[in-house]
């Protein structure tokens, strides 16, 4: 399992979404595989969820005969680093 988070400066590069379009084929309607590996816990005004559980997934792209993990691609290109997952034993919530 692998989580990915921004790289630098609180804020995705226009070159890193440009590749996160190209890699997940945005617009293209291909199909992905989301795969769920984990739930995390929102607060009350997340993205207007109002909180609740909301799952943690991987995008997978297996339509080149090899699945592509998209998350670790972005991390191999420098547009995104491995996030570090606390939990609650280190003191979080996960």
């Amino acid at each position: 399992m692998i989580r990915i988070e921004i790289r630098r400066s609180g804020k995705w590069t226009d070159d890193a979404a440009d590749e996160f379009e190209y890699l997940s084929k945005c617009a293209q309607w291909k199909e992905l595989q989301a795969v769920v590996v984990d739930y995390k816990q929102v607060g009350g005004d997340s993205g207007g969820c109002g909180g609740g559980l909301v799952p943690v997934v991987e995008l997978v792209d297996s339509s080149a005969g090899e699945d592509l993990n998209i998350g670790r691609e972005l991390i191999r290109l420098g547009h995104a680093r491995e996030a570090r997952i606390v939990t609650k034993e280190d003191g979080g919530d996960d």
